[in-house]
């Protein structure tokens, strides 16, 4: 594989008595071709900038949020969650470099989204629970459009474990557990995921120790309530993105299913701000594809005027400032 010698040229400005950058002040530019220019500006003073490289990924632009009040909405949902998501998820996005179209749906909207053909497409489940109109008399709708080539960003509870039927009059909507047989190599004895975990009042864990991945994705979630253990996770190809706890459990976890990607997040988001960049980070940084093969190449100091890097001629590159506010970017 033949490697390109970058050079990398930051000018930096300083805003005087600055705390935080804000998006108009701080930006990063990164022009490709036979070399690459990164300029950086107004980048506070102590603050680095992280330079990966990143596997050429498919084009992931188009992006369903499910949420429906009829059924059993999840840990961490609400109006203003579900309302807010994709407005904040699209801004995130579009301050990374990516041109997306967000969308929210319901039950319904969600199981035709999953009957679609998948290239390019990725269902966010911030709830963790899906409605029973795609989970029930044995089929898994959601399995069909991962093995299909469908992407999956999953939080809020075990991944395809609880699923909700729709509330009648009166009736509330009914939670139930899925046979989690859908998913042999997760849910099995030797598996990374745990079909005994609960969903009221669960005991709530967190990761400390950073994954090896923790510097090329920048992420900051670091809940571990709901088991993905770390190492089972990597024995079947999959990666942790973010953190692990003392119990060898991942925070973040990315793993391909047949011809598609899950992402799994071990709780709720603390809300839809953090909800989108976390998601954002993930799509932009390459981790939700191929995180094994993300990679640091430099990290930019503000008094770093320049620096050669190489990088592999099947990637791109990726940049982004301290989080948690990542910015300024470069794509």
């Amino acid at each position: 594989m033949r490697d390109a010698a970058i050079i990398v040229a930051a000018c930096i400005v300083i805003g005087a008595g600055a705390v935080l950058p804000s998006p108009s002040a701080s930006s990063i530019t990164v022009v490709d071709g036979q070399s690459t220019t990164i300029a950086l500006s107004h980048v506070p003073f102590g603050d680095a900038v992280t330079v990966d490289a990143v596997p050429r990924t498919p084009s992931l632009r188009t992006f369903f949020v499910y949420d429906d009040p009829r059924y059993v909405r999840g840990r961490g949902m609400s109006d203003r969650f579900a309302n807010g998501l994709p407005v904040h998820l699209k801004v995130a996005l579009a301050y990374r470099g990516l041109n997306a179209t967000v969308a929210l749906v319901d039950a319904d909207g969600l199981r035709a989204v999953l009957g679609r053909a998948t290239p390019g497409v990725c269902v966010i489940v911030p709830g963790g629970i899906l409605p029973s109109t795609v989970r029930r008399d044995g089929d898994d709708e959601l399995r069909s459009f991962i093995v299909r080539g469908g992407t999956i960003i999953w939080a809020g509870a075990p991944f395809d474990l609880f699923y909700s039927t729709q509330s009648q009059g009166d009736a509330p909507p009914r939670l139930s557990q899925a046979d989690p047989s859908s998913w042999p190599r997760l849910y099995a004895r030797t598996g990374p995921l745990d079909a005994r975990d609960v969903l009221a009042s669960p005991p709530l864990r967190y990761g400390t120790t950073a994954s090896p991945l923790d510097r090329a994705t920048g992420l900051t979630f670091d809940a571990t309530t709901f088991h993905v253990d770390a190492r089972r996770l990597m024995a079947i190809s999959g990666a942790t993105l973010a953190y692990v706890d003392a119990s060898g459990d991942s925070s973040v976890s990315q793993l391909p299913l047949g011809k598609g990607r899950v992402v799994i997040f071990g709780d709720a988001f603390p809300d839809e701000l953090d909800a989108a960049r976390q998601i954002a980070q993930v799509v932009a940084s390459g981790a939700w594809f191929e995180p094994r093969r993300l990679r640091v190449v430099a990290t930019l100091a503000s008094q770093t005027s320049q620096k050669s890097i190489d990088i592999p001629n099947d990637s791109r590159v990726f940049a982004f400032g301290e989080p948690p506010f990542y910015f300024p970017f470069g794509y």
